[in-house]
């Protein structure tokens, strides 16, 4: 666990609390999220495909939302 700093609370309660719009994960769990390999993502971001992605400093990052967004606009349509 992160010490406190000046009576703050503990950076991982800060982050357990967020709203889902900000919590972010990287690409290997990205990747476990859409199922594609870390590689595929990869790819993806270099053509400019979705998902969209946050790029900090050179950390890339994915938002669960943004992920959760992507899979839903996969979705097919069973016909019958």
């Amino acid at each position: 666990m992160v010490s406190e700093r000046n009576g703050s609370a503990p950076v991982e309660e800060l982050l357990k609390n967020r709203p889902n719009n900000l919590q972010t994960v990287d690409e290997r769990q990205a990747a476990v999220i859409t199922g594609f390999t870390v590689k595929g993502l990869q790819q993806r971001r270099w053509l400019g495909k979705p998902p969209t992605y946050l790029k900090v400093g050179r950390l890339v990052r994915y938002r669960v939302s943004d992920l959760e967004q992507f899979l839903d606009s996969c979705t097919v349509e069973a016909r019958g």
